[in-house]
C-alpha cells in the first residue's frame, strides 16, 4: 500500500511539472494585422539639407491606397480592407502563367514516358 501511494505521488508530481512546463512555454496566440503594427511614437529624421523633421507614423485602415487607378475605384474601395484591395489588383493569370504554367494533364503527358523509362529501363 505504501509503494502504491509513493507511485501515485510521483505520478502526480511529474504530471504537475509537465503542465507547468507546458504553460510556461506554450505558443502565443496569433495576433491580428492591426495588433502587429507598432504603436506610433514621435521621432525625428534629418533631411539632406540638415533640417530635422519631427513626425509620427500612423496608419488609417479606412484611408484608400494611393495607387488606385481611378477616383471611382478609390471611392468604392474605401470600405474594403487594404489587403482586399491589394488582392483585387493582382493579375492571377500572369501569376499562374509564371508559377504554374502546366495543368496536371499536361504534366502527366510530358513526364509519363520519362517516368516509365526511369522505372523500367530497357536492357
Amino acid at each position: 500500500m505504501k509503494k502504491r501511494m509513493i507511485l501515485i505521488t510521483i505520478t502526480l508530481l511529474v504530471f504537475a511539472i509537465g503542465i507547468s512546463v507546458y504553460m510556461a512555454h506554450r505558443p502565443h496566440p496569433l495576433l491580428s494585422v492591426q495588433e502587429q503594427i507598432p504603436a506610433p511614437t514621435p521621432h525625428e529624421h534629418t533631411a539632406p539639407d540638415g533640417n530635422t523633421v519631427q513626425h509620427i507614423h500612423t496608419y488609417d485602415w479606412t484611408k484608400p491606397d494611393t495607387d488606385t487607378d481611378t477616383v471611382e475605384s478609390s471611392q468604392a474601395s474605401n470600405t474594403k480592407h487594404p489587403i482586399q484591395r491589394a488582392w483585387e489588383r493582382l493579375d492571377l493569370t500572369a501569376i499562374k502563367k509564371k508559377y504554374q504554367p502546366y495543368t496536371r494533364a499536361e504534366m502527366k503527358e510530358m513526364w509519363n514516358q520519362s517516368f516509365l523509362d526511369f522505372r523500367h529501363p530497357k536492357p
